[in-house]
């Protein structure tokens, strides 16, 4: 199971990571992971000033703007896991620029304690 839990705090922070570099900001729930890229509007990036004269020519390959390689009819996470312990959602907040992600760990027998990571 603690495997598992991993697996799964994995899996969300991953599609959160791939949802910000294509939108420009979190999510407001992680149900909106469920959304294909094609749904969610991409940020514009201002690309940065080139001198004239100065022959530099920057060109990126296709693939740059399609980060970990899902297509637009691909979902940011086909399924929102739960927390294992917890039984129930992961808690889940955009605070700032960042986000947090709550679980339940259950470390060695210890008493199962509830951990933010932002």
């Amino acid at each position: 199971r603690f495997s598992k839990q991993l697996s799964n705090i994995s899996a969300l922070r991953s599609a959160l990571t791939r949802y910000r570099f294509h939108a420009g900001v979190y999510p407001a729930t992680l149900h909106e992971l469920l959304k294909k890229k094609g749904e969610v509007p991409k940020a514009v990036v201002p690309k940065p000033p080139v001198p004239q004269g100065s022959g530099v020519q920057i060109e990126f390959p296709a693939e740059f703007d399609d980060f970990a390689g899902s297509g637009s009819d691909d979902p940011f996470i086909k399924t929102i896991p739960e927390d294992l312990y917890a039984g129930q959602a992961f808690g889940y907040a955009v605070v700032g620029d960042n986000y947090e992600l709550t679980y339940t760990m259950d470390l060695s027998g210890l008493e199962k304690r509830s951990i933010k990571w932002s």
